[in-house]
């Protein structure tokens, strides 16, 4: 959908499981571009036999024009990078008593729901689970799967229930230019992460409250005075001597701006305008 509004999607199945697609695009199962609408009942498997990134819904806005997608009593299964994804300002994504589950192609950094780019909305009352990346080395704390993240957006994340993820939720923003968003977490519950923490939280501002974490594999709730603090801006020149010194966080911070930027750069598959390299 493009440039329309008032769109209502229901009963409908998308399964691209096993598909054999070559990367030559981002496999997205629904997608809003600069629209809004209301998607319910539905169930989305995007699925790569070799591992490519793909979307069960993408909804962006790149016009600033306010655009609303409510996506309500849907599964979402399997999806190669992200099972739902709002991006762009003036567009409030609501994510409202889903199941989110990964699976066999997971990425590393994917995530069940996640808001980018100033992007709003409110993800309550999901059930997410098995965001977890099955292939290549775990990385640092932002490049991990991730059941629910807000990137430098704000989002009200309440009631879900999240298990078996490599992190819980994350919300924060460490890209300069992206200052005033923040997030409120409250009454989730969070059970077993893989390798992260239960809840991350990367700058000043957010709200986190009553929320219930167990096992988690590292912090219940990790707040990270080194990211907050660093603001990052992605185009930065690093001589090669000060890119060998980075830290975990400053490295995990930088692979962040390059996901982002990408997304925003593009909102067509594979067109990648990366940040300026580093060395």
């Amino acid at each position: 959908m493009k440039n329309t509004a008032g769109v209502t999607i229901s009963n409908l199945i998308v399964d691209a499981t096993n598909n054999n697609a070559r990367c030559s695009g981002e496999l997205t199962g629904v997608s809003f571009h600069n629209a809004s609408g209301t998607v319910s009942r539905n169930q989305l498997t995007i699925e790569s036999a070799i591992q490519c990134n793909g979307y069960g819904l993408l909804a962006f806005s790149d016009n600033q024009q306010p655009q609303t997608v409510v996506v309500q009593n849907s599964d979402f299964r399997n999806n190669g990078y992200s099972s739902l994804a709002g991006v762009g300002t003036g567009l409030a994504l609501n994510a409202l008593n889903k199941f989110v589950t990964g699976g066999d192609n997971s990425q590393s950094g994917s995530a069940g729901i996640v808001y980018f780019s100033d992007a709003i909305g409110a993800a309550q009352g999901n059930t997410v689970t098995n965001e977890s990346e099955v292939y290549g080395a775990p990385g640092a704390a932002l490049s991990n799967s991730t059941a629910i993240a807000a990137d430098c957006a704000s989002a009200t994340v309440t009631g879900n229930g999240i298990t078996a993820s490599q992190l819980g939720v994350y919300v924060g923003c460490t890209v300069s230019g992206h200052t005033g968003r923040s997030s409120t977490v409250t009454q989730n519950k969070i059970l077993y992460t893989k390798i992260g923490d239960g809840i991350y939280v990367a700058s000043a501002g957010n709200s986190i409250t009553k929320n219930t974490v167990v096992a988690s594999a590292s912090s219940g709730i990790h707040l990270d005075t080194a990211l907050g603090g660093i603001n990052t801006p992605c185009r930065e020149a690093v001589s090669p001597r000060r890119a060998l010194a980075f830290s975990p966080a400053e490295q995990a911070a930088r692979t962040l701006c390059r996901r982002i930027l990408s997304t925003m750069s593009t909102f067509q598959p594979r067109r990648v305008q990366p940040c300026a390299p580093i060395f």
